[in-house]
């Protein structure tokens, strides 16, 4: 479940939105397909550094307006520090 702020246009008319749903798109409990990949170092016992990327793509149509297919693809790039407690 996701929740999304911004403004478009919709119908020649401004709409701000601000939520998990409006008049056009929901994505209120979707099916999505996710591939993801990740690698680390470990330089000690407790710290590594890290990299992975990641593939996430709806299988669900998210717009609620007719003859409209939306379906999002999002990718994702992370580096960082990994510290075992």
């Amino acid at each position: 479940m996701s929740s999304n702020s911004g403004r478009t246009i919709s119908n020649g008319q401004i709409v701000d939105y601000n939520g998990s749903e409006t008049s056009f798109i929901s994505n209120n409990w979707k099916l999505n397909a996710l591939s993801a990949f990740r690698i680390s170092y470990s330089f000690s016992e407790r710290f590594a550094i890290s990299s992975g990327v990641q593939l996430q793509k709806s299988l669900m149509n998210w717009s609620l307006e007719e003859n409209i297919q939306m379906r999002p693809i999002i990718y994702n790039i992370a580096i960082g520090i990994d510290y075992t407690l």
